[in-house]
């Protein structure tokens, strides 16, 4: 059963992207059915790009989270630097101005400051002074200072933040505490709610823009073909053009698969090729079926 299901749905596929005659015959089909084969190839569309998009980002996810880069990370932080956090007010127990330098990676080019952080919890902020200091942020008394790609430069006040005594013990601490939380059950269900929500996201957008370029492609279609006084109304139009969705819906998995977003900017283009050479191909071969005589 599950089998023969498969192979009529794969058939429709195949007769979507090119078969005049298929075309021809649903013309006057059922309306029903090519918006049930849309919502078909939208759950198939949906689930495949979740999937490829799981299998790209899981494997930077565990790397991200694994055990081994959290505390290479962790101790990037000084061993001798202590920051406590209370009521708002920073202080440390290192002398001051103290700089923790930027070290850049692979992918880090061009311009960039020299500092990563730099605390100076005895000088009052002022702009001069973060121009100073070289650094991405500068941590004051009260507050924390950073700045925006536009070069604007934003203040958050430390009050806003929990107390909080931080040295690289806390850290490892934390990152343990955090870790421990993520059992693989929790871990489990965590990526099967992602992996359904993600679903139901792609369906819903995916749906609603390839619907969206249907109703464009028909119309161009319609008018084309009513400039060339070829029978057909634009609801009849419209209905193929589901079926027609299934090249933009190819096209748009390729585009995930390689990485390659620009592909889909041609599926309008695409959508309306496949609709009107598959109708105007039909709409021939059914004229010279007609005019050819009788034996």
């Amino acid at each position: 059963m599950w089998y023969s299901i498969g192979m009529k749905l794969f058939t429709t596929i195949q007769d979507s992207i090119y078969n005049p005659a298929f075309y021809q015959a649903e013309k006057n089909g059922s309306a029903k059915k090519a918006v049930a084969y849309f919502c078909k190839l939208k759950v198939i569309q949906a689930v495949i790009v979740v999937i490829i998009m799981a299998l790209f980002a899981i494997p930077m996810v565990t790397a991200v989270f694994s055990q081994k880069n959290i505390q290479t990370l962790i101790n990037k932080f000084p061993a001798e630097l202590q920051l406590t956090l209370k009521n708002g007010i920073l202080s440390t127990n290192v002398p001051e101005p103290y700089s923790i330098p930027f070290q850049p990676g692979k992918n880090d080019v061009g311009p960039h400051p020299a500092n990563f952080v730099v605390i100076d919890t005895k000088a009052a902020f002022t702009p001069d002074l973060f121009e100073k200091s070289d650094t991405f942020i500068l941590l004051t008394k009260e507050q924390l200072i950073g700045k925006k790609e536009n070069g604007q430069i934003t203040i958050q006040p430390l009050e806003s933040f929990p107390d909080a005594v931080i040295d690289r013990t806390q850290l490892t601490k934390w990152s343990t505490d955090i870790l421990s939380f993520f059992t693989p059950t929790m871990i489990f269900f965590i990526v099967l709610a992602i992996l359904i929500i993600g679903i139901l996201l792609n369906f819903i957008v995916l749906s609603a823009s390839h619907l969206f370029l249907n109703l464009i492609a028909s119309f161009v279609v319609w008018v084309i073909l009513k400039i060339q006084k070829t029978p057909f109304e634009f609801g009849q139009v419209y209905k193929l053009g589901l079926y027609a969705v299934t090249s933009i819906v190819i096209l748009h998995v390729l585009s995930v698969l390689v990485g390659f977003p620009a592909l889909s900017s041609i599926s309008l283009i695409v959508l309306f090729t496949v609709l009107y050479v598959n109708i105007q191909k039909g709409q021939t071969a059914t004229a010279v079926s007609q005019d050819q005589p009788l034996p």
